[in-house]
């Protein structure tokens, strides 16, 4: 099928889209026109999985909107939101605020990843014949008892679901014998929360990469204000080891770049910016990277990146998958807790290493500056982020069939 020029993605200090919140279900969101695909998720993992699939579906038809359901308690603790992603925040299971959230949002698709709990939200759904997927579906997901016993549904099976994708031959046995037909139950595994790789522009990576030229080079990305005095210590200490070591610094917030700037001349540096038309000269020691939309081309070029915004307080880290996903080592600091797990991931696989303060963010730097450990520890992250790309493209494959039978793409 042919896709339709995407929306520009949102770059750092870009205006992002936040969590709808309705106190006892009712929403308070307006349904966007176009198609929607509503994924109603429970586990803080899954519903980053499930937010990640925005980029793709924005690539596949714009006017897609995406629709994540989580418990009222998951919604303060979201990452920054596509331009296509919607996310209300549901209290309670009752019947009435299903029915009520359902016309409202009119979902064209459902994504079901909450097992057999929210069953009178699933009983609606079904209801109302909206074609519904249970997917990433756990043993211990699946209580047999509870669904047999559920009033509403008097014992009836899940017939009526058009599909379901299994992590394992456990959870796939469970769901047949809840009345799935056996040829309508997959074993994907889990839709794991591994990303998409950014976009890039590749005339501009040939540019970029013809000014760096064969100069060791980092990248500090997504750096909180609060970060800059700690970047700058590192990037002096590894610099000794390496005289034309090049700082690539991408801001959290396009609005703290003067500040950056005016603090690393002041430390000493000569510092270069790609909003104002600067190149990157033999005497640029620092090259702030403060245009918009262009982390996939910096994630591409640098070897080791250390992800901002995991030292300073009250921010929760970033998206580690983004660097993981175009090859580059990962540093990052202790203050990760929304993406937690993704981090854990990509450090057990000796794909990222923590680091507390400039000491060690010089330590772990002037160890990756050497070509075959960032080359290891950058071949092992791009091996986590891409390991589950067959579960995502399944679930993409299955959304675009969907859609384009309801001739809605």
């Amino acid at each position: 099928m042919a896709t339709r020029p995407s929306r520009a993605a949102p770059g750092p200090g870009s205006q992002q889209a936040t969590a709808s919140r309705q106190p006892g279900g009712e929403p308070t969101d307006i349904r966007p026109a176009g198609p929607l695909v509503w994924a109603h998720t429970r586990d803080p993992e899954d519903t980053l999985a499930v937010l990640r699939l925005a980029q793709r579906l924005d690539v596949v038809d714009p006017d897609i909107t995406l629709l994540v359901t989580v418990p009222s308690y998951a919604g303060n603790t979201l990452p920054p939101l596509a331009a296509n992603v919607r996310v209300v925040a549901l209290n309670g299971d009752s019947a009435g605020a299903a029915r009520r959230f359902l016309r409202v949002w009119r979902p064209d698709i459902c994504l079901w990843l909450d097992g057999l709990k929210s069953l009178k939200l699933l009983t609606e759904t079904l209801d109302q014949s909206i074609p519904t997927t249970m997917i990433g579906v756990r043993s211990d997901q699946l209580d047999l008892d509870r669904w047999r016993w559920f009033p509403p549904l008097g014992g009836a099976p899940l017939d009526r679901v058009a599909s379901a994708m299994a992590t394992d031959k456990a959870a796939r046995n469970r769901l047949v014998r809840l009345g799935l037909p056996e040829e309508a139950v997959t074993v994907t595994g889990a839709l794991r929360e591994g990303a998409a790789a950014l976009p890039f522009d590749e005339d501009e990576l040939d540019l970029v990469s013809a000014q760096i030229g064969a100069r060791p080079l980092w990248l500090a990305a997504m750096v909180h204000a609060t970060e800059g005095p700690m970047i700058s210590a590192a990037h002096r200490t590894a610099s000794r080891s390496a005289p034309r070591l090049l700082l690539i610094l991408a801001p959290a917030d396009t609005a703290d770049t003067e500040a950056l700037a005016a603090a690393l001349r002041e430390d000493g540096w000569y510092v270069s910016r790609r909003s104002l038309g600067d190149r990157i000269e033999d005497n640029t020691q620092v090259y702030l990277a403060d245009s918009c939309d262009e982390l996939g081309l910096w994630y591409r070029i640098a070897p080791v990146t250390f992800m901002g915004s995991s030292v300073a307080n009250g921010v929760e880290g970033r998206d580690p998958f983004e660097p993981a996903a175009l090859g580059s080592a990962i540093l990052y600091g202790p203050n990760v807790g929304r993406y937690l797990k993704s981090y854990s991931r990509l450090a057990q696989a000796g794909a990222a290493r923590i680091v507390k303060d400039a000491g060690s963010l010089a330590q772990g730097l002037q160890r990756l500056l050497a070509p075959d450990q960032a080359a290891a520890q950058a071949h092992a992250a791009w091996d986590v982020a891409s390991q589950d790309a067959e579960v995502t493209d399944k679930v993409l494959e299955l959304i675009v069939e969907t859609l384009e039978a309801r001739g809605l793409v």
